[in-house]
């Protein structure tokens, strides 16, 4: 099964749930995080549903609040599905100097993302009081990530399950 196949796979079963049945799963997945120690809590949390060479489907579950960095994602295209909440994510131009804000965007339950190989982006949870969960399709394989912070004007490489 290659990785767009496998993605759909995981959205359709999802699909089939009951409204009901399918807001007492999310809420019983991010109840999970919830109950995690201060000293653990995060902005997000990855959950690696399948890996191989060929892609990567991660299933991330967004804090109120809770955003990425800006990044790119090391030739990796990737396709995001928002499965519960509302996801706010922003592009950029960046040179030498600086950057430019070029967009910013706002995606519901049910949406999709498609972004770029080689776009600096970052994502996050639009809300400040309810939880997001999304699920993301990196093809090829997520190995890699180059992580940007604007205001200390550095960027690094990470591994791609950061």
């Amino acid at each position: 099964m290659d990785g767009m196949t496998a993605f759909c796979a995981y959205i359709n079963r999802i699909g089939m749930l009951s409204e009901e049945d399918r807001r007492k799963y999310f809420e019983d997945l991010i109840n999970r995080y919830k109950k995690l120690p201060k000293k653990d809590r995060r902005p997000y949390y990855k959950s690696i549903i399948r890996e191989t060479t060929e892609s990567s489907i991660i299933l991330t579950i967004w804090t109120p609040g809770g955003c990425t960095m800006p990044h790119e994602h090391g030739g990796s295209e990737a396709v995001i599905r928002v499965l519960y909440g509302d996801l706010a994510q922003e592009l950029f131009a960046v040179w030498e100097e600086g950057y430019e804000v070029l967009e910013r965007n706002e995606y519901s339950a049910g949406e999709e993302i498609v972004e770029d190989p080689s776009s600096v982006h970052k994502i996050g949870n639009k809300s400040l009081r309810k939880w997001a969960v999304s699920l993301h399709l990196f093809e090829p394989q997520l190995l890699e990530m180059e992580v940007y912070n604007f205001e200390e004007n550095w960027r690094c490489k990470v591994g791609g399950g950061e």
